[in-house]
Order: C-alpha cells, then sequence, then structure tokens
C-alpha cells in the first residue's frame, strides 16, 4: 500500500521506521500549505457515493419524467488502488455510458484541493498515449475533490516481477528478457515526453506502472510530479526509498538525472528480479548506506527459473544506476538508443559473455546476407569432416 504520508527529517530517523517501510512514498510536509493528517483506516477505505451530478439532471427537470436517465452521473463499482495522494476507483459514467476511474484525494479539504491542483498542472502539460487523459474535475457534494481519467487495466509491473520472482512459467514465456527490455523503452519513451515539458515524476517504481494485456504501458501517479525549476531550486524529500536516487535521498535539487537512476532501478528489478537497493534495518540506516551502496552488477544475479540475465543490457542499466548524476545518461533518449541497439545486437564487448554473443551475431548476419555464404560454410564443414575421416583412415593403415 503506498501512503502520501510526510517523511520525517534525517536526524528524527530511527528504528521505529522498518525496512518494509521503503517501498512506500513519502512526501515533504513543507509540499502543500496544509500537511496531510493521519487518516484512519475506515476514512481511508471512504468513497464518495456522490460524484458528479448527471448533465441531464436540469434538463429532465422540464420535461416529462424519464426514468431511464440517472440522476447521479457516475456509480463506484470497486477499488483499484492507492496512490500517493488519492484512491482510485473503478467507476460507471451513465452520461457517456462508458466504464472511468476516479481518483478521490485523500486528507482534509485544503490538502486534498492543492493534491489534486498539483497532479492536474503536469498531467496537462503532457501529452502521451501512455500518460491516462484527465476527462474531468469536480467536487463530489460533500466537498472531496476528484478527477476523472480513462480507466487502465492491466497489471502493475510490481505484479509481473512476484509472478516472475515466483518462477511463474506463462508468466516467464510472455515476458521474456526483450519484451521485457521493450517495456523498459516504452517507459523511457513517456519520460523523454515528459521531460520535454520540464516535468519529472520523481516516483517511478514498478507499482506505478501498468503493462495492458497486449503490451501497452502506462506510467501512472504523477501526484509528487514537479516542474525542473522548482526540483532544482527548491529541493525537498520526497518519492520511494527502494527506487530513490543518491542525490534524492539527500534531500538535493533532482534533475532528469534523478528520473532515470529510477528507470535504472525498475529495469535492474525487472531484468535480474533482485533489488538494486542496499539492505537495511530501518529508514535513517538505508539512506546512510545509498549514498556509497553499489550493486552487484546486473546480469550475475542467478535465478533458478531464469538463470542470468542477458549480459548485453548491463552497461546502459548500470550507467544509469551510477552513484554519480553526471556520469548517468544525459536523457530518455540516450538510454533509450543504448537499449535498442542491444536489442539489435550492437552492443559493447565488456566481458566473455558479450565476446562469444557479439560474434555469434556477426557470423549469423554474415550467413544471411549472400546465398553462397550458406555454400561456402556448408563447403568449410563438408571439408573438415573429410578431413577428420582421411586422418583416422591414415592413422588405422599406420597402426594396423
Amino acid at each position: 500500500m503506498v501512503t502520501g504520508q510526510p517523511l520525517p527529517n534525517l536526524s528524527d530517523l530511527g528504528a521505529t521506521l522498518e525496512v518494509t517501510d521503503q517501498g512506500l512514498t513519502y512526501v515533504e510536509s513543507s509540499r502543500f500549505d496544509t500537511a496531510p493528517s493521519p487518516l484512519h483506516k475506515e476514512e481511508q477505505l471512504h468513497v464518495s457515493y456522490s460524484f458528479g451530478p448527471s448533465i441531464f439532471s436540469k434538463l429532465n427537470e422540464t420535461r416529462v419524467n424519464d426514468a431511464s436517465i440517472n440522476p447521479s452521473r457516475f456509480s463506484v463499482l470497486s477499488k483499484l488502488g492507492d496512490g500517493s495522494f488519492g484512491d482510485v476507483f473503478s467507476a460507471q459514467d451513465h452520461d457517456l455510458n462508458r466504464q472511468v476511474a476516479l481518483k478521490q484525494f485523500k486528507g482534509e479539504h485544503t490538502h486534498a484541493l492543492n493534491a489534486c491542483h498539483n497532479e492536474l498542472r503536469f498531467i496537462g502539460r503532457i501529452e502521451h498515449p501512455s500518460v491516462p487523459p484527465v476527462y474531468e474535475a469536480a467536487l463530489s457534494e460533500d466537498g472531496h475533490p476528484y478527477i476523472v481519467m480513462k480507466q487502465v487495466e492491466g497489471d502493475t509491473l510490481e505484479q509481473i516481477i512476484l509472478r516472475l520472482k515466483a518462477g511463474d512459467a506463462p508468466t516467464h514465456a510472455k515476458y521474456t528478457f526483450r519484451v521485457r527490455i521493450e517495456l523498459i523503452i516504452q517507459l523511457l519513451r513517456v519520460l523523454d515526453n515528459a521531460h520535454s515539458s520540464r516535468v519529472l515524476h520523481r516516483d517511478i517504481k514498478p507499482d506505478n506502472i501498468i503493462v495492458c494485456e497486449r503490451g501497452e504501458l502506462y506510467l501512472m501517479d504523477w501526484g509528487i510530479a514537479e516542474d525542473f525549476d522548482v526540483a532544482r531550486d527548491q529541493p525537498e524529500l520526497c518519492g520511494t526509498p527502494l527506487y530513490f536516487s543518491p542525490e534524492q535521498a539527500r534531500g538535493h535539487s533532482l534533475g532528469i538525472e534523478s528520473d532515470l537512476y529510477s528507470v535504472g532501478a525498475v529495469a535492474y528489478e525487472l531484468l535480474s528480479l533482485q533489488s538494486s537497493a542496499p539492505q537495511a534495518d530501518n529508514l535513517r540506516d538505508f539512506i546512510d548506506k545509498l549514498s556509497t551502496y553499489k550493486p552487484k552488477v546486473v546480469d550475475q544475479n542467478f535465478h533458478e527459473v531464469q538463470g542470468y540475465s542477458p549480459s548485453e543490457f548491463k552497461p546502459p542499466i548500470m550507467k544509469a544506476l551510477d552513484r554519480d548524476p553526471q556520469r548517468r545518461h544525459r536523457s530518455a533518449v540516450e538510454m533509450m538508443y543504448e537499449l535498442e541497439r542491444a536489442l539489435e545486437g550492437d552492443f559493447a564487448i565488456v566481458c566473455p559473455r558479450t565476446m562469444l554473443k557479439a560474434n555469434m551475431l556477426r557470423f549469423h548476419k554474415w550467413v544471411d546476407l549472400r546465398l553462397r555464404n550458406i555454400v561456402f560454410v556448408y563447403l568449410v564443414l563438408f571439408l573438415v569432416v573429410g578431413a577428420l575421416i582421411g586422418c583416422g583412415v591414415l592413422i588405422g593403415v599406420v597402426f594396423s
């Protein structure tokens, strides 16, 4: 479960913050005019059932009563999940006869309104098919701000990773290493679009990525996104610790390199099925370790079902996870280009595995180049086999 609770100052962090808290999203209290108030379990599960009166309601008052018109525009069907600042529900839009996602923001009125406004101002700047569009924003009759979005149906990347870790055979068959890298490339395309609009996401993690049945990827939950200039000039401590960049953990200024670090952490986990983050007993210890921690090289993690991940993807992923932002990729396009080249077999030779694979790929391309190359290969094989037979006959004659 993801919560929008404030992250305490580093000096206040103690042993009461367990390692399990590292998977939660944190935000500094100063982010909004009013800090989010703690929510009881009952309040977190509360959903308004007065979303949007029908646009036909007033029209119907002047006509003969039409029983087919539902006075409430939206009917909540089920809960889809928890965001950093709001709960997301599946709902039926009776006016337009379609299923949508309703995000109701948490907290007291001012905080909820500010959280709603923050998310809208960045989603509105990004025009990309992998960012669900917002159809409407309004207040429910009982004063809860909500937004109406396209409903995305699929599995989160976190769910997919858990099934891969468990050794689920159909999941491994569907999500081959190539398909996993193609998902990361899709993610980088979304980020390139967001960065072109001068927006940092700041909370990229598997739980915020949805993959649909046909492989389309969506990047969700833009609740703690920020403008480039604000993220640089007014740093704050926010995000999900397991996918923090070192500078993000220290509450320093952020640039696109921080988002790319988080992409590297997601890619590392998706390929190796291991976390790139250090192990720690509590959040303070975790943040202290992160600044110097170097994860094992991604292709050195063994899984009993899939073995080792391909070595050709190691350089771009480990570059994204460099402690120094200046040594990471300069843009999402640069990282995407390196992964695409690796998919096509154009990768750097950095170890015996990549040397062998590179030479095998060159041989395959040479064989495909001309028909006579295949004839030449068979001729060489025929001569080698003939020579071996001849040597065997000669040895037999000599020693007979």
